[in-house]
């Protein structure tokens, strides 16, 4: 083997292509006389103008929006606040309403027993029913029994 042809042997170089022109940057410090061209410059200004101009025009339509999100913002928030409070004096209501409800069911409970039940009905229906209380007379109907009788015992021994 020789030595150009070996696996580390040195290639030779690629056709070497000609240098490119080098352009001057936008920026850059180094320019001629020459090469300002006053029509370009003009165009180049009037552009970068207008397009300042847009990006200012964006910027403020943002500025707008974002104002009108943070009013939109601090107007939500407000009504959310107000609906809370409505909400939580509407939740203190139904608490009094339950409140009172259960007084009522407690005094209902109590009246409830302190009733008679339906074995003490029962006893007192049965009593009821073996007195026959409608075959009882009543004070002036014994009061004006007795004076008929009187009457009529007197007129007896007057024949």
């Amino acid at each position: 083997m020789s030595a150009n042809t070996g696996l580390f042997s040195k290639k030779a170089p690629a056709a070497q292509q000609p240098p490119r022109p080098s352009k001057p940057g936008l920026f850059s410090s180094k320019k001629t006389a020459s090469s300002v061209d006053p029509v370009k410059l003009s165009n180049d200004l009037a552009s970068l103008s207008s397009r300042i101009r847009i990006i200012e025009e964006r910027y403020d339509n943002l500025r707008r929006k974002t104002q009108v999100t943070d009013q939109n913002m601090l107007m939500n928030h407000r009504k959310a606040l107000n609906e809370t409070k409505i909400l939580h004096d509407n939740v203190t209501e139904i608490k009094r309403e339950i409140m009172e409800i259960k007084d009522k069911i407690r005094m209902i409970i109590k009246d409830l027993n302190d009733s008679a039940r339906k074995e003490d009905i029962l006893v007192l229906q049965k009593y009821i029913n073996l007195w026959e209380p409608v075959n009882f007379v009543t004070r002036n109907e014994v009061k004006t029994l007795i004076h008929e009788e009187l009457e009529s015992l007197g007129q007896e021994e007057d024949s």
